[in-house]
């Protein structure tokens, strides 16, 4: 329990194994919260995949993960670079 041996539990005092104990359950708590959510979260996916695929969301905009664009200067950047490199060759 909590990384001890059992031997050494004798050596604790009440209040100690209490808070362990109360350590413990609210680490259980969180990861059913979790997991419940988790589950919530596949059904709804699942339900809008069944009945309305067209407005199923990309993985990118579910997960939340940043879009890469280029801007202009970026884009000029790597084609003058390019036409240097043509030019060398």
């Amino acid at each position: 329990m909590a990384g001890l041996p059992l031997a050494e539990f004798g050596h604790r005092t009440l209040a100690e194994l209490h808070l362990v104990l109360i350590a413990s359950l609210r680490r259980e708590e969180g990861r059913a919260k979790a997991r419940a959510g988790q589950i919530h979260t596949l059904a709804s996916l699942i339900a809008i995949g069944h009945h309305q695929p067209k407005k199923f969301p990309r993985r990118r905009d579910f997960l939340g993960e940043a879009r890469r664009g280029s801007s202009n200067a970026e884009i000029k950047a790597f084609f003058l670079h390019r036409m240097q490199q043509q030019k060398r060759s």
